[in-house]
């Protein structure tokens, strides 16, 4: 028996979650059957500090919780706007606690940009941790990856290549592979049962294709890792007639949950077209970067990281600035009113203020790395939100 908790709003950040076994209450009413024994109350709290798509185990049963619908990411479990987390409470519980905090659309989507996803993920370490579920539950046998990459698994495949069952139909496998193009199959250990995506449409980082059975010695599907890394598959077998696999680059760093390079102050140009919003690239420009004069530099660009969501991530140095969202000829601005200081953790409305018109004001508290997320899903109500980066020093 179990209980779920469904949480749909515009973003939802669950940074914490306790639960509590209960304790049994003992036998009084006196019948022959063996006495119920009472158990101690234990707590398992999380933190979230760690980088999981799909469902995942908190826990160890009787006292654990099954998440799904959410990304766990930053120290934080994130529902997407708009998507449906559940959280499943193992029976019994005495208690279950979950803090909540409601985040606007720019905020929620900053911090699913923030880790790259779908295309990169950021962790500490290469590999996956078996969930303790039924590997073989979605075809009847354990699946693994298995290719040029590995030798084909022969003479046997290693649990290094194993599909893990993290429940809710989602299978993954994660391990090291060398950079180059490879012939893949995702087969059974004695290739009783085989998928692979179509020969004519090569996996790459970021894309999700559709598994098809290839049959005995049917063709093989064809994959291309970018560079030598961290690589994560994922299939969703919620259709197991329609299954289909992601293929994902897993960034390796400290922990510190920043973005770009792991560890340091930016954010990494993502390949989409960084003037769409507006017609031309953006910059902030203001008294913390001589406003961008002789000419700005993409230390200062807003990067289109898709989905309307716009982010510039530098160094500053604490005080108050007068600034400006600029273009490199100032053709285009945008601003905050300068009525309204725009401080860590505010989210406000961007306005067109004109050539010459008036500049926003933002503080900065004390000299770090931050964050500014545009949101430009309706460009002429766009909202700008002003975030401090912790680069784990």
């Amino acid at each position: 028996m179990t209980a779920a908790t469904s949480l749909k709003r515009f973003g939802i950040l669950i940074a914490t979650a306790s639960l509590v076994l209960g304790a049994c209450t003992p036998d009084t009413d006196g019948g022959s059957g063996p006495p119920v024994v009472q158990q101690q109350p234990v707590t398992t709290t999380t933190g979230f500090n760690f980088v999981q798509l799909g469902s995942f185990s908190v826990g160890n049963a009787p006292t654990n919780a099954v998440f799904s619908g959410g990304v766990a990411t930053g120290n934080a479990w994130v529902i997407r706007d708009g998507d449906t987390g559940v959280v499943t409470f193992s029976t019994p519980t005495r208690d279950t606690s979950l803090t909540l905090e409601g985040l606007t659309p720019a905020a929620s989507a900053a911090l699913f940009a923030k880790a790259g996803l779908p295309r990169r993920l950021s962790k500490t370490t290469c590999g996956l941790t078996d969930q303790g579920l039924d590997n073989s539950e979605a075809l009847g046998q354990n699946m693994f990856m298995r290719g040029a990459f590995n030798d084909w698994g022969n003479p046997s495949p290693t649990d290094e290549f194993l599909f893990i069952n993290f429940g809710e139909n989602i299978y993954q496998a994660e391990f090291e592979i060398a950079g180059g193009e490879y012939n893949y199959k995702v087969g059974s250990a004695g290739w009783e049962v085989e998928r692979a995506t179509t020969p004519d449409d090569t996996l790459e980082v970021g894309d999700s294709q559709a598994l098809v059975d290839p049959g005995p010695g049917g063709p093989e599907g064809v994959l291309n890792v970018p560079a030598a890394g961290c690589y994560n598959f994922t299939i969703d077998f919620t259709d197991v007639e329609n299954a289909v696999m992601t293929l994902t680059e897993v960034v390796l760093d400290d922990g510190d949950g920043g973005g770009g390079v792991p560890g340091t102050c930016g954010v990494t140009d993502q390949g989409n077209d960084n003037s769409e919003a507006l017609g031309q690239n953006m910059f902030m420009r203001g008294g913390f970067n001589d406003w961008g004069n002789p000419s700005p530099t993409d230390e200062f660009l807003f990067v289109n990281f898709g989905d309307g969501i716009y982010q510039a991530e530098f160094e500053m140095v604490a005080g108050e600035y007068n600034y400006k969202v600029g273009s490199a000829g100032w053709e285009v601005e945008r601003a905050t009113s300068p009525d309204d200081v725009l401080e860590v953790g505010d989210t406000q409305g961007l306005v067109d203020p004109g050539p010459g018109g008036p500049e926003g004001v933002l503080i900065v508290p004390e000299d770090g790395c931050f964050n500014f997320t545009i949101d430009f899903s309706d460009v002429e109500n766009a909202t700008m939100t002003m975030t401090q980066v912790d680069l784990g020093g």
